[in-house]
């Protein structure tokens, strides 16, 4: 070997160790996830989770997907979220843990794209709409891959999606008597996953995914020891396969909330956290000046009530649940 060639080859030493690391590194491992350099949220489920839009369906979503912009184009990220419109009479979780509550999701922090609509349920082929109107979880996704994912940038190391689901799949059957539940449910979830897996397969990694809450004690659960079968149920089965979703998927950071659980903290300590009222709510909770006249109606303040109607709890207890889910993303407390 000549002399030029001796020298040529020590200058590539450092560089083929500095491969041989990086070809070492385990394969799969996620990127650290940092809620503060997050961008992007996309956002799927019902009632609990909707924002209202200013080009949604009225009371329920934030968007049809059926607005064109001059060009003849689906407007999507144009359409400004309007304030305190959802079912809790004021912010909700989403908008709490995003810090978006009004306006172009753009212009938050954390940008939230919300494709969540009020009454859904899981898969239509398992179970009838709770609605004839509804947009069933499995739509939504359809719609996130035909009109959001073609207009809204994201990157794998900035974007959360949110999955909360499921609340009106155990409540619309909470009296059906000839089916197996675990099995239904399975059937369900597998359905959700199913929908995971194909946002996975579009290059999101991070995932949050909350357990259904306790209807069972809502003003409006009626057969309480049925749904509370139900909810219990569903939430086994949910929290196995997001353990099973996250130990499949090893370069993807996955968080699970216990919606039920910390709820119910909350209903068995109801004064610590201020509420007075936790069975019953305002039956003028839907009028437009609750929340400053809430006196003229014979009711408490809001902020004093846990449930916002028969089956929604208030904003405040959204908020409260809101600050734990943010703590679990600051820290990164994966699955």
């Amino acid at each position: 070997m000549t002399n030029e060639l001796l020298l040529i080859s020590l200058r590539l030493v450092p560089f083929l160790l500095l491969a041989g690391h990086a070809l070492a590194k385990p394969v799969g491992r996620p990127e650290k996830f940092d809620w503060k350099k997050n961008e992007v949220v996309f956002a799927f489920g019902d009632s609990y989770t909707y924002t209202q839009g200013e080009l949604g369906f009225t009371n329920y979503s934030w968007n049809t997907f059926q607005h064109l912009d001059k060009h003849g184009n689906v407007i999507v990220g144009e359409d400004p979220i309007i304030l305190n419109a959802t079912s809790a009479g004021g912010p909700n979780w989403i908008e709490d843990v995003t810090g978006c509550y009004s306006g172009l999701p753009s212009k938050c922090k954390h940008s939230l794209y919300n494709i969540a609509f009020a009454g859904a349920d899981i898969d239509p082929t398992k179970i009838a709409l709770h609605h004839n109107f509804s947009i069933d979880y499995v739509t939504q996704i359809d719609q996130w891959f035909t009109y959001v994912q073609p207009k809204i940038h994201y990157k794998s190391s900035n974007t959360l999606a949110a999955s909360f689901i499921g609340i009106n799949d155990v409540s619309d059957t909470s009296k059906w008597t000839n089916v197996s539940f675990p099995a239904f449910f399975d059937g369900l979830i597998s359905s959700v996953f199913d929908g995971l897996e194909r946002l996975h397969s579009a290059g999101i990694k991070s995932f949050l995914v909350l357990n259904v809450p306790p209807v069972d004690h809502a003003p409006g659960s009626g057969g309480k020891a049925a749904l509370a079968a139900n909810v219990a149920t569903y939430n086994s089965i949910l929290a196995n396969y997001t353990s099973a979703f996250a130990a499949n998927h090893t370069d993807s950071n996955v968080f699970y909330f216990d919606t039920y659980a910390y709820l119910m903290t909350i209903l068995n300590d109801a004064s610590t956290y201020g509420f007075k009222n936790i069975t019953s709510f305002c039956p003028r909770y839907d009028a437009p000046d609750f929340n400053t006249n809430y006196a003229a109606y014979g009711c408490l303040a809001p902020y004093e009530y846990f449930w916002f109607n028969s089956g929604h709890i208030t904003y405040p207890v959204h908020k409260l649940m809101a600050g734990q889910i943010s703590e679990m993303l600051e820290k990164g407390a994966t699955v």
